[in-house]
């Protein structure tokens, strides 16, 4: 009747409008499942069993360590100590290593807990746990703070910037005050503390090879982040300390680190080396031969026949120091990724697929170290690595050895009951979002199971629920690019790998399987949250893909 009304324009325009909310409104025909579509799902289906499992186990851990966190002391902190029997907060330990995944975690799980404990500690860590600026030890029961060098505090505020608040901020981004105080320590620690010199004359914080491999690393990330050039000043001049001094990781150390505690120096020049590639072309051509030299001998002197590192050789004859195979293989692995992703050069690619072919055939049930920690390091660089690479061997060993690495969990949701617990709460967090290719929920609930595969470019997304739920499926961001302003996403260690995005500008069609429902959105919309409600035992099958959601004329051109 509304439409006799309209004289012969209008009327078109109408009904084009009318065609277009119909077709993204989701008034067509019912979407049903292909046999191959049917599969995807139920492999997705799968992945959410996995995904409830493992959030809920790190949400487990978090509060069995709540029960041994300061409830007591003269001020209440809720620190926790190095282990469950200890009073002992340390920024290097206790922050780096398992408040940080602490705080991840209840961002995912419990935004109560994020919002009230966690950001607490942070509030208690800077005034009763710091000397000025600088995090130091303390212990929570006499309400004491630890006497500590000048090396000491270097060491905690280094470790507790790389390995806990930067992978804080590579999820959250800066708009939290974790960033910011990521941001005063670094630059307590350049302006107060760089007191000795490097090998060309400038000065640097530290002569100890683990720290300035951890700032190497961070900053420039916090170049990219900020876009303030003091930070690769800074990292140049370590830069010139290794590359240009005598100081050469392979050409001078006798012994090298391929693990914890000294493999940082590899990955820190290889980061410095992607910043000066994109920043400094004349300076990465000065470092590239140096660059180069390091990772061919450490391919030629420091693997066994599978390209797995030992834990320690001398990189000049080719010695192993430390018998034993490094369970951060990954994080070592990471700078010939960066390397070949600049350079070309193949051999530096190959050794990452030789590793991860070798994974299945050759390392099932192997922990790489001690049981949980070498579990997790190993998985999580396993995960960087695939994310580039997805070697089908890699798969395989992943899944079994998360099952090995859930089995340490007791009743109570402890693990070891030693800092390191954090690791066990960040690889998880990181296979979770593997499974569920960088969707989230908020709220989160115990009773939702959500899984996703990605296949040609589409997501398959399934979502059910035990019980009544409400909430939004959030998607994933290129955080490379949205938070780190980076030009590339290379492969660090601390990042949370990037899997389905949604591109800010990008457009993006929903369509819901069984339904007529399927709706147009942009990135921006589906990084907010898609909105979803579930009733119990209901199971909703989405496909997500970027499209073009107007054809190259627009429909309200027609209008």
């Amino acid at each position: 009747m509304f439409s006799k009304q309209l004289n012969g324009k209008s009327r078109v325009k109408y009904f084009v409008l009318l065609l277009f909310v119909l077709q993204f409104a989701g008034c067509g025909s019912v979407r049903e499942l292909s046999v191959e579509e049917k599969a995807l799902f139920d492999e997705a289906a799968v992945n959410g069993k996995l995904v409830r499992e493992g959030f809920k186990r790190s949400l487990d851990c978090v509060m069995a360590w709540q029960e041994f966190a300061d409830n007591k002391g003269p001020v209440v902190t809720k620190f926790t100590g190095r282990n469950t029997g200890s009073d002992l907060w340390e920024p290097k330990n206790s922050g780096a290593d398992n408040y940080a995944f602490m705080v991840l975690t209840t961002s995912f799980t419990d935004r109560v807990m994020y919002n009230g404990v966690m950001l607490n500690i942070l509030h208690n860590e800077k005034k009763y746990a710091s000397d000025g600026v600088m995090p130091v030890d303390f212990h929570f029961d006499t309400d004491t703070k630890v006497a500590q060098s000048d090396d000491a505090k270097v060491f905690g505020g280094s470790e507790y910037v790389k390995d806990g608040l930067m992978a804080i901020t590579e999820w959250l981004g800066v708009d939290n005050p974790w960033y910011d105080r990521m941001i005063e320590i670094q630059d307590e620690i350049w302006g107060e503390y760089a007191t000795l010199k490097t090998t060309t004359g400038q000065s640097m914080v530290s002569n100890n090879v683990e720290v300035n491999g951890e700032q190497l690393q961070m900053l420039p990330r916090l170049y990219w982040i900020t876009g303030d050039e003091k930070y690769l000043d800074w990292a140049i001049r370590l830069g010139d300390h290794y590359m240009l001094g005598d100081n050469h990781p392979t050409d001078d150390f006798a012994v090298l680190k391929l693990r914890d505690h000294g493999n940082e120096i590899i990955g820190g020049l290889s980061e410095l080396y992607f910043a000066m590639k994109h920043v400094n072309p004349a300076k990465a051509d000065e470092y590239k031969p140096h660059i180069h030299r390091m990772l061919d001998q450490v391919l030629k002197t420091c693997r066994n026949e599978h390209g797995f590192f030992y834990n320690a050789i001398n990189p000049r004859t080719g010695e192993v120091k430390w018998h034993g195979l490094a369970d951060n293989f990954g994080y070592v692995l990471n700078s010939f990724y960066t390397v070949y992703l600049l350079d070309g050069k193949e051999e530096y690619r190959q050794a990452v697929l030789k590793v991860l072919g070798n994974l299945q055939p050759h390392y099932m049930n192997n922990a790489f170290g001690e049981p949980m920690d070498g579990h997790a390091d190993a998985i999580e660089g396993t995960l960087n690595l695939y994310n580039r690479e997805p070697v089908e061997s890699a798969v395989v060993w992943m899944d079994d050895t998360m099952q090995d690495l859930w089995a340490l969990q007791k009743e109570d949701g402890m693990v070891s009951g030693i800092y390191p617990d954090g690791n066990f709460s960040r690889t998880t967090i990181m296979y979770c979002l593997w499974k569920s290719k960088g969707v989230t929920i908020s709220p989160w609930s115990a009773d939702v199971e959500y899984g996703a595969v990605e296949k040609d470019g589409k997501l398959y997304l399934t979502v059910s629920s035990a019980t009544n739920w409400k909430g939004k499926l959030v998607f994933d961001k290129p955080r490379h690019k949205q938070t780190m302003n980076m030009p590339l996403d290379y492969p660090r260690i601390n990042q949370f790998p990037e899997w389905f995005v949604a591109e800010l500008d990008a457009k993006y069609k929903v369509a819901e399987i069984g339904t007529t429902r399927s709706c147009a959105l942009t990135g921006a919309a589906l990084q907010r949250g898609y909105d979803i409600s579930l009733e119990p035992e209901q199971v909703r099958y989405f496909v997500i893909e970027k499209t073009r959601t107007y054809p190259k004329t627009s429909i309200f051109e027609l209008l």
